[in-house]
């Protein structure tokens, strides 16, 4: 009996070794199975997918223009000193490249291949780059149409977001010799019944040579669109190569006080 009893402290340290044992195990292999299921999900697809922006659908992108929107102040590097035209309004090559744009616009405008002109006759011009799937365009429309009483409207129409439909869309307006006609063709792009509610105004087909004209000449608007750099449509600038932000545009006073301010630098007599 002494002999047994002497051994069970053994035993029991054997059980109690086995015991833990079985517990790891089955503690490693329950870590596993939560790792497992908590990480599955995190593959690299997935970690790069979270990592990048929420790309708008295809008929969204690009319509708001991206340095429209609203940028917070960085506070200035200590001991790096800025250069003192990029302080002040006061920029020979910024002046001279809004020169050369204005000049570009006015003499293909004058061309009247690239363009629909919603209003004439007036002293100042506004070049705006449209495209008829614009959702923001078409929220500009009225402040265009109302701006068209003291302003030369002049559309430049592009297809950077609509593609060939606003192409389609636009090319028979371009072959439209009245340009009343032309004028009144654009607004019914944007009009909220357009193609439902209300017939469309029925007008001599154009033929094929001029429709592919007026497609060339999209071509060429939407080539110069990228050249220029611009961010996205709406894009609207003044007959001295000023940007103006669709703000400016909402009243006719507030464009008159920016291009007031603005020709001292151009030269605009």
């Amino acid at each position: 009996m002494e002999r047994r009893f002497s051994r069970t402290p053994l035993f029991r340290g054997i059980i109690a070794s086995v015991v833990l044992f079985v517990m790891a195990t089955i503690g490693f292999s329950l870590f596993r199975y939560v790792d497992r299921v908590f990480w599955d999900d995190t593959t690299p697809e997935a970690v790069q997918t979270a990592g990048e922006p929420r790309l708008l659908p295809p008929h969204l992108n690009h319509t708001v223009p991206l340095n429209e929107g609203i940028q917070l102040p960085v506070p200035p590097k200590k001991d790096v000193q800025v250069p003192e035209k990029t302080i002040t309004s006061k920029n020979p090559e910024a002046a001279a490249a809004r020169h050369n744009l204005a000049t570009v616009l006015k003499r293909n405008a004058d061309r009247g291949m690239f363009t629909i002109n919603l209003s004439s006759g007036h002293e100042r011009t506004l070049f705006a780059f449209l495209d008829p799937a614009c959702p923001n365009c078409r929220l500009l429309e009225p402040a265009l149409k109302r701006l068209a009483s003291d302003f030369n409207v002049v559309i430049y129409p592009v297809s950077v977001i609509g593609g060939e439909e606003s192409t389609d869309r636009v090319a028979p307006l371009l072959c439209e010799k009245d340009a009343q006609k032309r004028a009144a063709g654009w607004h019914r792009l944007y009009s909220a019944d357009n193609g439902m509610m209300t017939p469309p105004e029925e007008t001599t087909p154009a033929d094929e040579t001029c429709l592919k004209a007026a497609r060339a000449a999209i071509d060429v608007n939407n080539v110069a669109f990228r050249k220029f750099g611009f961010a996205g449509t709406p894009w609207v600038l003044s007959d001295t190569g000023w940007h103006l932000p669709t703000g400016i545009l909402q009243e006719t006073g507030t464009l008159n006080l920016f291009l007031k301010t603005t020709d001292s630098e151009s030269g605009h007599e």
